[in-house]
């Protein structure tokens, strides 16, 4: 019998109002994290409207790009503050370890920033 290789990641998402209207502020990779992270919003920004939305992403493919901004890897469909987020791997090994996700190593694809951006624009 195979393993079972999982479809999906938890994340979970903090969505901020500072009067303006709800942005989202930065994604984290575990429940604990989220809690951290807004116990600290409300520290240092008293009054700030806080949501939390626990999000179940499908894993489609294991491909990665290396960000310009800050050097780390990120996953392909990423599209967040990378300085404000978690969502950073430093190769294929903690990718894996992070998203708890199992699959061959050969099988993950790196892709440069320059590909990332032609996607994009």
């Amino acid at each position: 019998m195979s393993k079972y290789i999982r479809k999906t990641v938890d994340t979970w998402q903090i969505w901020t109002n500072y009067g303006y209207g709800w942005e989202l502020e930065c994604i984290e990779m575990s429940r604990k994290e989220a809690r951290e992270n807004v116990r600290a919003y409300r520290e240092n920004a008293p009054g700030v409207q806080l949501r939390v939305i626990k999000k179940r992403e499908p894993i489609n493919e294991h491909v990665l790009y290396e960000c310009g901004i800050c050097g780390s890897l990120h996953r392909w469909a990423f599209d967040g503050d990378c300085r404000n987020d978690r969502e950073r791997f430093d190769g294929p090994i903690e990718y894996c370890d992070k998203l708890k996700v199992d699959v061959p190593l050969n099988q993950i694809e790196i892709k440069t920033w320059e590909e990332r951006q032609a996607v994009t624009d």
